[in-house]
């Protein structure tokens, strides 16, 4: 268990005043759709919506965001390929688009064109959408599964189909996972990867292509610290920092160097340095502690964003930028020739602006055009999206690196309307303080492995996040 002590100081510390407005807090992408949670916890999307996946009370598309409804209370969300999960602020869990194999959790097979609510459990932390399955796990640690189910992806022993969420086991140490198009990983808070549904191609990495209908084992080690799996293929990192991959590869999205398929995991390249990845449809991304970011395998209509159409079967820089904080890819199908949902969402560190690039004939970049692009775009085409100003000012934070403590300073009082929340890297809170008071916080860690953090200033007041930091643990 980590462990984090934090201590208020009232000392009269100062800084110079400025404006912060709410800012995106994470963005996804569906097939051909997106979807983007703003800092005040309003809810966006754009794009294809013929399954009703944007949420917004019909069937038409669109191709510049468009808030879903009124609610500022959404915590967690995740897109599949034509339907959409979410948590709110109260733990309860909803879901709303394609609905044709129970994976909306509505107990049939119609399509939900606005959110509603499965269930009326409030312990919900985490959902993940595949393209027709869908996972969530509870605070509790437990997993559960719903939807489609002929290769076993759902993990409950069957290949049946199921329309409301049923736990897998009775396990309750899953830390995070991951559905791919017919396979699902899960990462254990002990570092293990378990895998379960389609195997044909090797992406459990266990070196067979043998299936499984409940989750299994794979034995390569309890160093996992984040997963991420496209279409009949998985992305790991490991807590040294290094990046693997296993599974289906004919469009070099291993990054191994080939474009030949591996049953067990190859380590992609050779740096040690890390922090994200992402996998899509026949496409992957990396972040690395630098901020820089990378991709490499299919690139049709320029969705890794590196200006080309080519093909890259190693990570290849894509810009000159150090900024990039997050990054999503579509999670389509993707075979040689044949692709479904080819476009990426990115965000950099002040978390003001999307960044898209590739597939846009659905308006999934959501800059008011159909027009694909593949050079990463960002430009704040977002403008019709509100933006809620609070006073704050510019905080300090040193030492950042840090190995035994590190001081916020915020310059002026502040009332009991602030939080803070500290992340890891895999986007999980580990620790929140309410009511702050006085001029700044100070952080002691006895415990916390080297590694980067990510701290969220939030005036609850008006719902805005100030200000988003990584700290860097040495």
């Amino acid at each position: 268990m980590k462990k984090i002590i934090l201590l208020i100081f009232l000392s009269g510390l100062f800084n110079t005043i400025s404006i912060a407005q709410a800012t995106w807090q994470k963005v996804v992408c569906g097939a051909n759709f997106s979807l983007g949670l703003r800092s005040d916890g309003a809810l966006w999307s754009w794009g294809e919506n013929a399954s009703g996946q944007l949420g917004l009370s019909h069937f038409d598309s669109q191709s510049e965001a468009v808030r879903i409804g009124d609610g500022n209370d959404w915590n967690e969300i995740a897109a599949g390929s034509f339907h959409c999960l979410a948590i709110k602020d109260d733990g309860t869990l909803w879901a709303w688009g394609a609905g044709d194999h129970g994976q909306i959790g509505n107990d049939d097979i119609f399509n939900e064109k606005t959110p509603f609510q499965v269930g009326d459990d409030t312990d919900w932390e985490k959902v993940e959408a595949g393209f027709g399955h869908s996972l969530a796990i509870k605070t509790d640690g437990t997993l559960w599964s719903w939807g489609y189910n002929v290769h076993g992806q759902l993990g409950d022993g069957t290949l049946t189909n199921s329309g409301t969420p049923s736990q897998i086991g009775d396990a309750n140490d899953w830390l995070s996972v991951e559905a791919g198009g017919a396979h699902t990983i899960g990462l254990k808070t002990s570092g293990e990867i378990w895998a379960w549904g389609f195997n044909g191609n090797g992406q459990y990495g266990d070196g067979t292509t043998t299936d499984s209908t409940v989750p299994l084992y794979i034995g390569i080690g309890n160093d996992w610290i984040v997963i991420s799996t496209g279409f009949e293929f998985t992305l790991g990192l490991k807590l040294d920092g290094t990046i693997w991959g296993w599974g289906y590869n004919s469009n070099g999205q291993l990054g191994i160097g080939t474009t030949s398929s591996v049953t067990e995991p190859v380590q992609i390249g050779e740096d040690s340095d890390w922090l994200t990845i992402e996998a899509g449809g026949g496409y992957s991304f990396g972040i690395k502690t630098d901020g820089t970011l990378h991709g490499w395998g299919y690139n049709g209509s320029g969705r890794l964003g590196t200006g080309d159409f080519l093909q890259k079967v190693s990570p290849t820089q894509i810009d000159d930028s150090d900024t990039w904080f997050s990054i999503s890819a579509a999670d389509g199908e993707a075979y040689p020739g044949v692709t479904a949902g080819g476009h990426s969402l990115g965000l950099h560190d002040d978390m003001e602006t999307i960044c898209v690039s590739g597939e846009n004939g659905m308006g999934q970049l959501g800059d008011g055009t159909l027009i694909d692009r593949k050079v990463f775009n960002c430009a704040n085409s977002f403008s019709n999206v509100s933006k809620i100003n609070a006073e704050i000012v510019i905080p300090l934070i040193y030492p950042n690196p840090f190995s035994t403590f590190t001081t916020i300073e915020f310059g002026q009082e502040l009332s009991q309307n602030h939080s803070i929340i500290i992340y890891n890297i895999l986007g999980r809170p580990i620790y929140r303080i309410d009511a702050i008071t006085g001029t700044s916080v100070r952080i002691e860690s006895d415990q916390l492995t080297k590694g980067v953090y990510f701290l969220r200033l939030v005036d609850n007041s008006n719902q805005v996040e100030i200000f988003t930091a990584k700290l860097n643990v040495k």
